[in-house]
């Protein structure tokens, strides 16, 4: 398979996951800086 790498996520979900920090805690996890507020505000 191909693998992309990714510089920036640029979050765009209206509710869950994008709101409720589920997408935030997993961009943590991969070291991926994003547009929205941390996973602590957004839980």
């Amino acid at each position: 398979g191909t693998r992309t790498a990714f510089d920036f996520a640029y979050i765009t979900i209206h509710g869950t996951p994008g709101e409720d920090g589920v997408l935030q805690g997993y961009l943590d996890m991969l070291n991926i800086p994003y547009s929205n507020c941390g996973v602590l505000a957004s839980a």
